[in-house]
């Protein structure tokens, strides 16, 4: 400002010499003009200021901006890598899962197996069984006719004959099979 002043009034006053020497009119400068300029410069100074004081304001809004925004790109950084690790513990986890499980379908074939081969083999036994039941039950039904006979002459037994019975020191081995018989008979 104290170079600029001197140098507007030299300024003015070569232009207003040749304003005279081309015009043949006079410029005259008062002390008002200068006021004028020096208010058109305060203004001046005053609103390129302002300007400055925003784009500053703007700038450290900016910068403040620009710094949560690196804190908030940090913390993310920070949750990403604790994501990762529990991402890769899980990836790890399902993994051992996934061999676990084809380990234990592995065994499941082969229990399978093993029971395939176990229910083939009771369906043979089945089968074995039922014709077993067939001839139990033919030679049942040949012998109820037999059974029934014995029954009957086991009702022809009297009080006397097992009195007679319980008399004998040693009965002959056939009585002992006919007794053992009767007992067997009676359940007893």
């Amino acid at each position: 400002m104290i170079n600029f002043f001197p140098f507007s009034f030299a300024a003015v006053n070569r232009a207003s010499q040749e304003y005279l020497i081309k015009e043949r009119r006079y410029n005259h400068t008062t002390p008002k003009s200068f006021l004028e300029l020096i208010s058109l410069y305060a203004s001046l100074l005053d609103s390129e200021g302002k300007k400055l004081q925003d784009k500053i304001s703007r700038l450290k809004r900016g910068m403040e901006k620009l710094s949560q925004t690196s804190l908030g790109v940090s913390e993310l950084e920070l949750e990403l890598q604790n994501k990762s690790i529990e991402v890769d513990e899980k990836r790890l986890l399902a993994e051992t899962l996934l061999d676990n499980m084809s380990t234990d379908k592995v065994r499941m074939q082969e229990a399978k197996l093993l029971v395939d081969l176990e229910a083939a083999k009771c369906e043979e036994l089945a089968v074995v069984c039922e014709e077993q039941e067939k001839v139990c039950s033919e030679e049942l039904e040949l012998a109820l006719p037999t059974v029934r006979a014995a029954e009957a002459a086991l009702d022809t037994v009297t009080k006397k004959d097992l009195v007679e019975l319980k008399s004998m020191p040693k009965p002959p081995q056939g009585v002992e099979d006919v007794t053992a018989a009767i007992l067997a008979l009676r359940g007893e």
